[in-house]
């Protein structure tokens, strides 16, 4: 869920700025021009008996970078779409894909009197339908959010257990799956001694006394050389386990000591005496 806001919000802060620019830049380019109506009528020379003789201006020609911008904010806007609605797929809810393909429109947003070609039109309708859609996603976001804040918290819900599969380098936890690289220092091979003996408390110089018969489980890593290492490495593990499930602590860490949290394992079961 975090990352999914924040990757919306980078698309609906590139967007509006994009949207901005765009706007401001076909203000520049399209002039104004009268339609005959509304126009007034200029004397261009002098008839017979000194009667002046009256035409309308030849209108303003379309401006000669207005097909490429055009063809610059159709590209830029279609990619924008297609990054946006990867991330609401991904979400999964109807309505929001449903709300940014049918965006709220804010009413007319250019009050022209101008005449406009074929193509400052298209460039105006085209923009009209962008920065409504930024406004639309920026509503999308907030509702996510704050539907996200009225569920329950991670620590309220049933939990299923967190486990580790060795074979693939994952941690499965909270309905997600933390893989890690194959060459990833250290971490595989914690979380394999650890899973292991998920009630142990482990001293982080216990590490170091049984690192040598890992050798066959990662045979290209180097072995700590001090504890120092296995605690910056427990923080990362922590870290990306919070980054992927906003609970910031499977692995309950000292400086000196290092456990799986109590809430989030199966506790080994005892064998009857």
């Amino acid at each position: 869920m975090k990352d999914d806001v924040a990757e919306l919000v980078k698309l609906y802060e590139e967007g509006n700025k994009v949207s901005n620019d765009f706007s401001k830049l076909t203000v520049s380019l399209i002039p104004t021009r009268l339609s005959y109506g509304m126009s007034m009528p200029q004397m261009v020379r002098t008839g017979p008996f000194g009667i002046p003789s009256f035409a309308y201006p030849e209108p303003e020609p379309e401006h000669e970078k207005t097909v490429e911008v055009l063809k610059a904010a159709q590209q830029f806007i279609v990619g924008w779409i297609k990054d946006v609605e990867t991330v609401l797929n991904r979400i999964g809810k109807t309505r929001y894909k449903m709300q940014f393909n049918d965006p709220r429109s804010a009413g007319v947003s250019h009050l022209r009197i101008n005449e406009l070609t074929a193509n400052e039109r298209k460039l105006e309708d085209i923009l009209d339908d962008f920065s409504d859609r930024v406004a639309e996603l920026r509503r999308i976001i907030f509702d996510y959010e704050e539907s996200s804040e009225r569920s329950l918290p991670a620590s309220a819900k049933a939990i299923e257990p967190a486990r580790y599969d060795k074979d693939n380098r994952t941690i499965f936890f909270a309905d997600e799956a933390i893989r890690f690289n194959e060459n990833a220092e250290y971490s595989p091979a914690i979380c394999k001694l650890m899973f292991e003996k998920p009630d142990k408390l482990w001293q982080l110089k216990d590490f170091l006394a049984v690192w040598d018969s890992l050798y066959d489980y990662l045979p290209d890593l180097q072995k700590p050389t001090d504890w120092n290492k296995v605690y910056d490495a427990i923080k990362k593990i922590n870290a990306r386990v919070e980054k992927y499930t906003d609970i910031p602590d499977l692995f309950k860490l000292t400086t000196k000591s290092v456990r799986l949290n109590p809430k989030y394992i199966t506790p080994t079961k005892k064998q009857p005496k």
